[in-house]
């Protein structure tokens, strides 16, 4: 059965400002067709939009995914159907998983084992920022989270499409963090936080822009810098300099930030678990580059 859910969420305007306006979101839940007239920028993407596997969709101003939960059989159809779309390129981005994406009330987190993102619509402009379009593209990106469920060996790549690992994504993230655009500073710090939580490395390029000119990057940077955990410990300092701000907004998510990290503990194991499957997927990346 479906459910759709349509909310008002809080998002940064994609106008080059540190304003916040009301964006209108929808989510549905299952696999029931969804209307192919909202897909016409990408001709050949029903099938695998469509695809039964899908078991979570949202939408929020053009910036849409679709979330699948499957075997590795489903999962080589849905590389076939990715194949067969029209696009300027083809990039299947590997990661570690397992993953689950979080409803829009987050009452509810849905286990999925690949996505499909699709950036059109008002959230197109993202990409015309200046250097925006190494974190956001128009071309459709498919993500798959590597585990026990899809192991490396199984998955069959066709020839048109691209491997990607998290070296490459982080490498194009941080160039992207020196854009002269606060849009792509602000939300590129989250999306590159958000490719790893373990890496010290990103860590130590976010919380540089915690000396960001715009007060509104150095928000969304405290809001980020939570999910390291106790990975972020070192960046304490550097927070508590940031807290001694007039803004009230910025001072309030830097103290909600310290106190988060302070009672993070570390994880050990996971992150460990983490650590292999990266260089699984490393491994397996540069050996489809020299097919």
């Amino acid at each position: 059965m479906k459910s759709l859910l349509s909310v008002l969420v809080t998002a940064a305007v994609v106008c080059g400002t540190s304003a916040r306006a009301w964006a209108l979101g929808e989510e549905t839940f299952g696999s029931e067709p969804l209307n192919e007239a909202n897909f016409t920028d990408w001709p050949g993407v029903m099938p695998l939009v469509n695809n039964q596997a899908r078991v979570y969709h949202t939408w929020v101003n053009g910036n849409e995914h679709c979330y699948y939960q499957g075997d590795v059989a489903a999962l080589n159809e849905a590389l076939k159907q990715f194949a067969a779309i029209k696009a300027d390129k083809h990039e299947v981005v590997l990661r570690p998983g397992p993953i689950e994406a979080t409803t829009f009330h987050r009452d509810k987190q849905i286990p999925y084992r690949w996505s499909l993102n699709l950036i059109g619509g008002i959230a197109k402009h993202m990409t015309t920022l200046e250097k925006g379009d190494k974190i956001w593209t128009t071309s459709p990106v498919l993500t798959v989270y590597i585990d026990n469920h899809l192991p490396l060996d199984k998955l069959a790549i066709p020839d048109t499409v691209t491997a990607v690992g998290l070296t490459e994504l982080k490498a194009r993230y941080t160039e992207a963090l020196t854009s002269s655009d606060i849009t792509v500073r602000g939300w590129g710090s989250g999306a590159l936080v958000g490719l790893d939580r373990y890496d010290a490395k990103t860590l130590a390029t976010v919380v540089a822009l915690l000396d960001d000119s715009d007060n509104w990057v150095r928000l969304n940077v405290a809001h980020s810098l939570p999910t390291y955990g106790a990975k972020a410990k070192s960046a304490l300092d550097a927070l508590r300099k940031a807290e001694a701000t007039e803004d009230a907004a910025l001072k309030q998510a830097v103290a909600e930030a310290i106190a988060a990290i302070e009672t993070s503990q570390p994880q050990t194991e996971a992150e460990h678990r983490h650590a292999d499957l990266l260089d699984q997927i490393e491994k397996f990346v540069k050996s489809q580059k020299t097919k």
